[in-house]
């Protein structure tokens, strides 16, 4: 007769599995190397543990909430996985940036390992995950991605980064560095504060597939993501949460700390982010699309921190369906004395808080010309202006219809109402108008309608 009943049985065959899983299971742990000799610190029995995890194909382990005192630290394996369990790579060192180096590596893993004056750099690799770690502390940067590809920076933590007392922002003392041509980039759902450099992110170059996605950016000195000269940068930053740019900075200028901010045309989208209480504006720059973006308070202290470029977005491709309230400028502007062409500003919401005779809502001026310009559908609440735009240039293609303004004012336009493209030829019918955009075609001697994919039709339906 058996001494237990099934269900203890059941319990004891659970836990003979459980401890003979444990027994086999292919784990290095740091622990098992210790200091030799005249070592001061544990740079060197972490690369013996290193060595040893990459020659047996193991896990590398550390011990939960350990602190390890080291300087650099390199890995160029391909296939390693490093549990962290929340241990921290300490070096106190003010004046010299030691790293945690992926160098030519491929396969690595690194989960929930936190490291305190330390880097990451992740050079020439391939197929890394940096997943649920925090870098804080650096004397430079947080992270530098360089020539890399498919890395994937996952629920990390980078704060306080750019401690060097000749810090060059530029290039120093950003969180996540990226340059060098690197591909399949992603960033998600990270947090980001106390960030010294130009861009919390900053993509320095020509990348493919960049993400920046559902991330918090906070109490920064500049900018939230600064994209530098990435003509052909490919993309998305969407759905991330930047506010309190300026923070701790220096008296005499804002500029440089905006939201999200491009030099150049890019190709990235910029898409359901919100950008709060920054001290120039929330997103600027030629990105492929700026839309359901959310912008509240910008330009917030121009007396200590002086810029002209207060207004909530300043962009020159398609800027639409966008939230913009309280700017301190405009909500939407954009200038330039060279021709204005292939701008497309619509469904666009901009609020101020209290009446204002001086202020425009969407402000577009060139001194030249305008062509395939589209200002359409927008609403302004507390503006003396929905739309301003100048009067007496060339306008080919442009249209302001159906904006409306609410509050105190009602005037819609600073200077003129365009409607240059409600009739001509048949081979200058617009482009970029809404299905049902009704135009008489001079050339046909009839009014004809925008039925959508490029065709009209007329009174009859028939395609003309």
């Amino acid at each position: 007769m058996s001494l237990f009943n099934s269900n203890e049985e059941y319990k004891i065959k659970k836990l003979e599995s459980s401890l003979a899983q444990k027994a086999s299971k292919q784990t290095t742990y740091v622990e098992d190397f210790p200091r030799l000799g005249a070592e001061t610190d544990d740079t060197a029995r972490i690369n013996r543990a290193i060595t040893s995890a990459i020659s047996s194909g193991k896990v590398l382990e550390f011990k939960y909430g350990v602190t390890y005192t080291v300087n650099t630290i390199t890995i160029n394996a391909n296939g390693l996985e490093i549990i962290g369990n929340g241990a921290i790579l300490y070096n106190g060192s003010t004046t010299g940036q030691y790293s945690l180096a992926l160098n030519g590596a491929s396969n690595v893993k690194i989960k929930r390992l936190n490291t305190t004056g330390i880097n990451f750099t992740i050079t020439g690799s391939s197929n890394i995950l940096i997943d649920q770690c925090s870098i804080n502390k650096t004397v430079s940067g947080g992270m530098q991605i360089d020539s890399s590809s498919n890395v994937e920076i996952f629920k990390s933590i980078i704060s306080d980064t750019g401690n060097l007392a000749t810090l060059n922002p530029s290039y120093q003392g950003c969180g996540i560095y990226i340059t060098n041509n690197c591909s399949s980039i992603k960033i998600h759902k990270c947090d980001f504060s106390i960030v010294r450099g130009h861009g919390a992110v900053y993509v320095n170059g020509n990348h493919t597939n960049v993400n920046v996605l559902d991330s918090d950016f906070y109490n920064l000195v500049y900018r939230g993501v600064c994209v530098y000269n990435g003509t052909t940068t490919t993309g998305e930053i969407s759905r991330n949460r930047v506010r309190t740019t300026g923070y701790n900075r220096a008296t005499g200028s804002g500029v440089g700390s905006n939201g999200i901010y491009t030099n150049t045309d890019s190709l990235m989208r910029v898409r359901y982010n919100t950008v709060q209480d920054v001290l120039e504006n929330g997103i600027e720059g030629g990105f492929e699309e700026i839309s359901f973006n959310t912008v509240i308070n910008t330009g917030t202290d121009t007396t200590n921190y002086p810029t002209p470029s207060i207004e909530g977005i300043y962009g020159w491709k398609k800027v639409f369906k966008n939230t913009v309230i309280n700017p301190n400028g405009a909500g939407i502007k954009y200038y330039t004395t060279n021709p204005i062409s292939d701008l497309f500003v619509e469904g666009n919401i901009i609020i101020k808080g209290n009446a204002t005779t001086a202020t425009k809502a969407i402000d577009i001026s060139g001194v030249t010309s305008f062509t395939n310009v589209n200002v359409l559908r927008n609403t302004s609440i507390n503006f003396a202006y929905c739309v301003a735009i100048p009067s007496g240039l060339t306008y080919t293609n442009t249209r302001t219809h159906e904006n409306v303004a609410v509050g105190t004012f009602t005037a819609v336009y600073s200077a003129v109402a365009i409607d240059t493209t409600t009739a001509g030829t048949t081979a200058n019918r617009p482009t970029g108008v809404r299905q049902g955009y009704p135009y008489f075609d001079t050339t046909l001697g009839k009014q004809v309608c925008y039925k959508g994919s490029g065709q009209w039709v007329d009174g009859t339906g028939a395609v003309v």
